[in-house]
């Protein structure tokens, strides 16, 4: 099955950060290897609706399909070439069985859904910053820079002690792998990833 990647990180975030492909995610990881009907009947969806969901996480690498004659399969593979895929479906897998998490899921995914919001992280993670710096760095308005940086703050990842901005400590596993992968794989602007640090098993 031919399918075109878009594997940017915040793209990846943003098609997890939805309770319907967070639940037909889980009953891939679950099944193992299945059809798109049998999926559809795990998760009570037309399979119409089943298929373009799946497809859409084929798409940023998280799942793989294996051909059966004229069935097609879907299984918990991510593709290698998606250089995040594996850690973030590492990350997330825990929570996948428990559909009372999926609204933290969801909030902590939602802070890194924006490309701006992935370099200001990258920008703290090298030490606290003034906004003017922030602005610059990331190529901001300040309106903008400001409605980011709250996003970040209310999800716990960004903290204003002392007037500078800094990173928050973090302790739940999705949130420090989601830091991590944005930390070690800096996309250009064109979308292709680049690694700038080894990423957390």
């Amino acid at each position: 099955m031919e399918l075109s990647l878009h594997p940017t990180l915040w793209r990846t975030c943003r098609t997890l950060a939805h309770r319907r492909r967070l639940k037909i995610l889980a009953a891939v990881c679950e099944e193992k290897r299945a059809t798109v009907g049998r999926i559809a009947r795990r998760v009570s969806l037309p399979p119409a609706k089943t298929s373009l969901l799946l497809r859409q996480l084929q798409a940023r690498g998280l799942i793989g399909v294996r051909r059966r004659g004229r069935w097609v399969d879907y299984e918990p593979t991510p593709d290698p070439s998606v250089p995040h895929a594996a850690a973030l479906l590492h990350a997330i897998l825990p929570m996948l069985p428990h559909e009372s998490e999926y609204g933290r899921a969801i909030s902590t995914l939602t802070a890194f859904t924006h490309p701006r919001r992935l370099c200001l992280l990258r920008a703290l993670a090298e030490g606290p910053q003034s906004p003017s710096a922030l602005r610059g760095r990331c190529a901001l308005s300040y309106p903008a820079l400001f409605r980011h940086l709250r996003k970040l703050m209310r999800r716990g990842f960004v903290q204003k002690p002392a007037g500078l901005y800094s990173l928050s400590p973090l302790r739940d596993p999705l949130s420090q792998a989601l830091l991590t992968l944005s930390l070690a794989f800096e996309e250009d602007r064109a979308g292709r990833p680049s690694v700038t640090a080894p990423p957390s098993p």
